[in-house]
């Protein structure tokens, strides 16, 4: 049986297909979002100049690369651009890790949110008299009926731990106690977090060495208010560890 190899441009379509496919999971399901955007538009622009090459005319086929390239960062900065302006925050999505704001946000979820300056943070205390709660279709462990935002932070401020995403219980003033025996007061002002899940409020408790989150949360270190979750998305995205 005889072999015919592979003609040069169907290789190059393949090749391109993967490029882009790869950018795109990276876009979405990974923290390298410039990388994976950059990837994405330079695979969809080589298969736009296998498949249509009148689409770029004039473009000599030993600069098409290079052509392509400038066009991929082109579209990058744009999709940035695009995204930053209308979420308000980078990245615009999480996927969350762990069982602790079940069942009203789970393992494996994909959560897109909005910056603060796109979305006021309602906290529990005070969307219980209106009756407002977002991912409150359930009760809390505690069996209590939950109220207000669930917002996306770095605990204690810290960049390089992952974001911690939780519903805002309450906010605090300086020295004001955290909890009702007064035991701690809080170093700063910031809002008090809980899990949904969870028995107690993040902050005020036992003190960790590794991502500690003991601390009130400051409008600073919030990434973004969550609005919507798609589930079992966010799996894919746990493939690619900070």
């Amino acid at each position: 049986m005889e072999s015919h190899p592979l003609p040069k441009a169907s290789a190059l379509l393949w090749a391109s297909l993967l490029l882009a496919l790869g950018g795109a999971a990276l876009v979405l399901f990974s923290d390298l979002l410039l990388v994976g955007g950059f990837l994405l538009a330079a695979g969809a622009l080589r298969l736009l100049s296998i498949l249509a090459p009148e689409r770029l005319p004039g473009v000599p086929r030993s600069l098409g690369w290079g052509v392509e390239i400038l066009q991929a960062l082109v579209a990058v900065a744009a999709i940035v651009v695009v995204a930053r302006s209308v979420t308000g925050t980078w990245p615009v999505m999480v996927a969350v890790e762990s069982g602790s704001m079940e069942p009203n946000i789970n393992t494996g979820d994909l959560v897109f949110i909005l910056g603060l300056n796109r979305s006021n943070v309602t906290t529990l205390r005070d969307g219980a008299p209106e009756g407002y709660g977002t991912f409150a279709r359930h009760p809390d462990a505690q069996g209590n009926v939950v109220f207000g935002d669930v917002i996306v932070f770095y605990p204690n401020g810290n960049t390089g731990c992952t974001p911690i995403i939780h519903r805002a219980v309450r906010w605090v003033g300086l020295a004001e106690p955290i909890h009702e025996a007064a035991r701690y007061p809080a170093l700063h002002a910031g809002y008090l977090t809980k899990g949904d899940n969870n028995p107690t409020v993040d902050q005020g408790g036992s003190f960790s060495r590794h991502c500690p989150n003991n601390l009130p949360v400051k409008p600073e270190w919030i990434v973004g208010v969550s609005r919507f979750r798609v589930p079992i998305l966010g799996y894919f995205r746990l493939l690619f560890p900070r």
